[in-house]
């Protein structure tokens, strides 16, 4: 833990900083509160993308009113929406593994996801911005 509150000292409150997922390996979004004051000390605007092991996500506006009851202020969800980075649309999901299928489970969850995705990117293109889509396993652009 002091090897990386070390190293996140280069980000400045001018900073965006873009979280991939598995942020916390609480239950529910109250035990995670510990997690979320640490992220919420690193200084600037940080975006969170849901991961797979994020079980104390429930849903944007449970979040959202989590965050304005402990006054942590600079966390925005990119979840089925888009954020903006200057003129840049940053879109994305939580990654999915389809490869390994168990009973269909997979590949149900990566539809789902893609349904995401899709909804983020378009988010992103009604704006008019460059999209970059960011997911939290795997990274590519679309322009």
């Amino acid at each position: 833990m002091e090897k990386l509150q070390e190293n996140l000292k280069v980000i400045g409150p001018e900073d965006t900083t873009v979280l991939p997922g598995d942020l916390s390996w609480a239950l529910g979004i109250e035990q995670a509160k510990e997690d979320f004051a640490f992220i919420s000390a690193i200084p600037g605007r940080k975006i969170l993308l849901k991961g797979n092991h994020d079980y104390w996500w429930t849903t944007a506006a449970k979040f959202y009113k989590f965050c304005a009851e402990q006054g942590f202020s600079d966390m925005e969800i990119l979840h089925n929406n888009c954020h903006f980075y200057g003129d840049i649309a940053l879109c994305g999901t939580r990654g999915w593994f389809y490869e390994e299928d168990q009973n269909g489970h997979n590949e149900k969850v990566f539809n789902r996801e893609l349904i995401r995705l899709e909804a983020s990117l378009k988010a992103g293109a009604r704006a008019s911005a460059t999209v970059r889509a960011s997911l939290s396993s795997t990274n590519f652009c679309a322009r």
